[in-house]
């Protein structure tokens, strides 16, 4: 076990291990990134944030969208979102490594609890840290709009 992959966790005193071993993104670690999504298991997604990660998202009133810092917002907003899309599906993925850097594009598709059909083109771009940990997530998404 290297030092590039561990990370002190403050809240508990113990260290605790990037699912990234190598400290660098593999598309098989993109991969499996994005199948913890489609399980909706938002304890297996924090694992990959690192304590003081950075979501961006989408919407919101800024360049940015919405951002959301540290463990405790990135994942009160992912429990938030699969509760408001509870079929929410990562399909159609690619992805692309490159050192700390990676890029998955996907087409997210579900049906919100009101009732709308959800389905846009994405793709989220995500840093890691030096432990291996993801420091930054922002995602972009392309929306379908009926024709007029």
């Amino acid at each position: 076990m290297t030092e590039t992959n561990l990370t002190k966790d403050s809240s508990a005193g113990a260290s605790r291990r990037s699912p990234i071993r190598s400290g660098e993104w593999r598309d098989e670690d993109l991969r499996d990134f994005l199948d913890a999504f489609n399980k909706h298991d938002v304890n297996r997604i924090m694992d990959y944030f690192s304590d003081d990660c950075v979501l961006e998202t989408p919407r919101g009133p800024e360049i940015w969208g919405n951002r959301y810092e540290g463990q405790a917002a990135v994942r009160d907003i992912l429990s938030y979102r699969f509760g408001w899309l509870p079929d929410m599906h990562y399909g159609r993925e690619e992805h692309w490594a490159k050192g700390k850097l990676g890029v998955s594009r996907w087409v997210l598709t579900g049906n919100s609890v009101d009732g709308d059909r959800i389905e846009v083109q994405g793709c989220d771009v995500m840093q890691l840290d030096d432990a291996g940990f993801i420091c930054h997530k922002d995602s972009y998404w392309k929306i379908i709009q009926p024709r007029s």
